[in-house]
């Protein structure tokens, strides 16, 4: 677990088994209202959907992976993190800063 270290102070490891395999799925509970990290009045919407939104990078400082309360779907992360998962080789994670593109 590359990212063990990395992720233990901001969320939950939960411990799963799919068709006789066992894995870890992680949930992030840092919400970057709760460290006033939302720049005010950055979040802006496409009807329904969360199109932008900016964070403090200062407020952020330490905390590799945090979502929101505008929305629980994606997960947001700072540079330490993305580095981190490139410096390991890790697949599987989708870097993007454009929150309308999947």
């Amino acid at each position: 677990m590359a990212l063990k270290d990395l992720l233990n102070s901001c969320g939950e490891f939960l411990p799963c088994t799919h068709q006789g395999a066992k894995f870890y799925l992680f949930n992030p509970l840092t919400i970057a209202e709760d460290l006033d990290a939302v720049v005010s009045g950055s979040a802006t919407r496409n009807g329904n959907l969360l199109s932008a939104i900016a964070f403090d990078k200062e407020k952020l400082e330490g905390v590799p992976v945090f979502r929101t309360r505008e929305t629980y779907v994606s997960i947001y992360c700072t540079e330490v993190f993305k580095r981190k998962v490139q410096s390991e080789n890790l697949g599987g994670l989708l870097f993007s800063d454009n929150l309308t593109h999947y």
